[in-house]
């Protein structure tokens, strides 16, 4: 769930225009979640991509975004990630309105020199900065350089959940007694997908791992090949993988600790959404994350073969698990802390 999207459907329901820049390939997904007055613009231009991501790239997209930008007036303008900041940023040196930065990675975990500077630069221009957990408030503070008077924390959950019951345990042709632990998203070494497909098998017969997402290069895979191992590889609903996150036993957050991914806390929209929707969620043992267990909504893991212990865990303790994440989530819903920056900041 990109963490930029929340912010603009508030930002809609209070009446203002506005125009959505994307950096991505043209879809329709956005057009039917928004409503009419937000304008989706897809930089999926020719002339900004012939170049790669090159040098060359960076210009040529800065003055795409001048041009489509030169006659429009604006009262504010937000940046989301390290391009969305650098773009933002030098849109709003010439319009002169209060900037806000949206932060959900650091800096310095890009690899790409130029686009660090531009983010540190256009960063400290900021008015306001959000960041989608508290652990990250300080850290954004000190790495860019701004005041932690301007900083917000607003959690990457979703404002809804609309569930379609697909009749997973037929579709997927698993027994309805069946105990689904869920992995979906993305894929990869931050996922921690290949530890958890290694140990996977030594799970009790009843219980299936249910992969959802890009993983054609896993399923062809014959030291991953299990019975009770499902890949997935197609797109679904925002109510289809609703519907299949309601039947699961758990989710698995189970991020690596590679770069920043320490502070993913409530910026992992699989975990947030699982707990919004009621369904227990299995995460790493990081600071970030232990709400999930404070709240008893979960449990944490360290190590590969902790995942059976904390699947265990899930199935035996599932109906207090589940009561614990509908007495706790309220918490955390967007709402509150968005109305929170909106009357502190007055930014609107």
């Amino acid at each position: 769930m990109p963490f930029g999207i929340n912010p603009v459907f508030k930002m809609a329901e209070m009446g203002m225009e506005i125009d959505l820049y994307l950096t991505q390939s043209k879809t329709n997904y956005y057009q039917q979640i928004f409503p009419s007055n937000v304008k989706i613009h897809f930089m999926d231009n020719k002339f900004i991509w012939s170049s790669g991501r090159a040098k060359r790239f960076i210009v040529k997209i800065f003055m795409y975004i001048f041009f489509k930008t030169f006659f429009k007036k604006y009262d504010i303008i937000l940046g989301a990630g390290q391009v969305g900041i650098s773009l933002a940023g030098f849109v709003n040196y010439f319009k002169r309105v209060k900037l806000i930065y949206l932060s959900d990675e650091f800096p310095h975990v890009y690899h790409k020199s130029y686009w660090k500077k531009l983010e540190y630069y256009f960063s400290k221009k900021a008015n306001y900065f959000i960041v989608p957990d508290e652990s990250r408030l300080d850290i954004t503070c000190k790495t860019v350089g701004l005041s932690p008077n301007t900083g917000y924390f607003l959690p990457n959950i979703p404002l809804s959940v609309n569930i379609q019951d697909n009749d997973w345990f037929n579709k997927l042709n698993i027994p309805s007694n069946s105990k689904i632990i869920l992995l979906a998203g993305g894929l990869g070494f931050e996922n921690n997908i290949d530890p958890i497909l290694s140990v996977f098998p030594l799970t009790q017969n009843d219980v299936y791992l249910v992969v959802v997402g890009k993983t054609s290069e896993y399923e062809t895979s014959l030291i991953f090949k299990h019975p009770r191992i499902i890949f997935i590889n197609q797109e679904f609903t925002d109510e289809e993988i609703a519907g299949l996150i309601s039947v699961s036993t758990c989710s698995l957050g189970y991020y690596s600790d590679k770069e920043d991914l320490c502070y993913v806390g409530k910026s992992s929209g699989k975990i947030m959404r699982s707990l919004l929707i009621g369904t227990p969620v299995i995460a790493t043992d990081f600071d970030s994350l232990k709400f999930i267990e404070e709240e008893k909504m979960g449990t944490l893991i360290t190590k590969p073969l902790e995942l059976i212990e904390a699947i265990n865990y899930c199935i035996q303790n599932q109906k207090e698990l589940r009561e614990n994440i509908k007495n706790n989530i309220h918490k955390y819903y967007f709402d509150k802390y968005w109305n929170n920056f909106v009357n502190k900041s007055q930014v609107f």
